[in-house]
């Protein structure tokens, strides 16, 4: 009987999931899956886990913790295939990856399980509703990010610039700066038809790399992942890894075959003009802005 209380409730489970939508943060990109939702502003990923007893098919008022058991084990579940829906680049989602090495799977399992709930309710028809959040850094990005991505040695700050107030507000000791000095990189890529990921990839008008893999320290990039998603500039200004003076460029067009996001070699040309630049790529400082 017990059996066939569980198995009752995690097809109801199953059959009334919740519809996922926008966020309320404003200018929050969220993407929508069919059983859950990624928030890549934040970094989270959101499922929601319901389950219901029926008296009429069990003649009596089922044990509430076999009902929430059961809602967990939905949002449990959900969790798990919203993860797998993740990319990992353009290219490449984590099931796919996980499908090559099934160690992915099993560690991914291991969090979920290890996760806390972080919403509990009891609905008026007798539901459990059990919401589930990941962030997408941390473990998650340690085990998902791909091994190319090494720890870089910070870089040197100029030494012409020691001694400055404040670096970035470009002008305190009398003399011009021979380069403009920003806090991080805003790229406004809307009308094009690039989704979020794990990792990205930018490009000059030549097709050379201006940032990726190979620019991001991997310390950096697991905290707090290599690019940040918004769906308007002004959310974009004012994440926190930019915070300060970002330096906002207009992505031209994608390049389907890297692919990349490709922006002005002027652009592209700013960013390689000091070490102080190269420091904020080191340490993924940089949003996009997508429709």
């Amino acid at each position: 009987m017990i059996y066939r209380l569980i198995v009752f409730i995690l097809m109801i489970g199953h059959l009334a999931l919740p519809s996922f939508g926008r966020a309320d943060d404003a200018g929050h990109r969220v993407e929508a899956f069919p059983l859950g939702s990624v928030d890549w502003s934040s970094g989270r990923v959101q499922a929601i886990g319901q389950s219901m007893a029926s008296k009429k098919d069990f003649g009596k008022t089922a044990d509430p913790q076999l009902v929430l058991a059961a809602a967990r084990a939905v949002a449990d579940r959900n969790l798990l295939e919203t993860l797998k829906a993740v990319r990992v680049n353009t290219d490449l989602s984590v099931g796919q990856a996980a499908e090559r090495q099934p160690a992915i799977m099993e560690n991914l399992q291991t969090m979920i399980v290890a996760l806390e709930t972080t919403k509990k309710a009891y609905l008026s028809d007798g539901t459990v509703q059990i919401t589930l959040q990941m962030p997408l850094y941390g473990g998650f990005s340690q085990l998902i990010l791909p091994p190319e991505i090494q720890q870089i040695e910070p870089i040197r700050p100029v030494a012409a610039h020691a001694g400055r107030p404040d670096v970035g507000d470009g002008a305190t000791t009398g003399k011009p700066n021979s380069h403009e000095v920003f806090t991080g990189l805003v790229v406004d890529a809307r009308g094009m038809p690039f989704r979020p990921a794990m990792v990205v990839q930018i490009e000059d008008e030549n097709g050379k790399p201006v940032y990726g893999p190979a620019f991001v320290s991997r310390e950096h990039a697991v905290q707090s992942g290599i690019c940040g998603f918004y769906e308007t500039l002004d959310g974009a200004r004012q994440d926190r890894r930019v915070q300060g003076r970002p330096l906002t460029v207009k992505g031209l067009r994608l390049n389907e075959g890297a692919p990349a996001v490709v922006i002005s070699n002027a652009d592209a040309a700013k960013l390689r003009s000091s070490g102080e630049h190269l420091a904020f790529l080191r340490q993924c400082r940089v949003v996009m802005v997508l429709e």
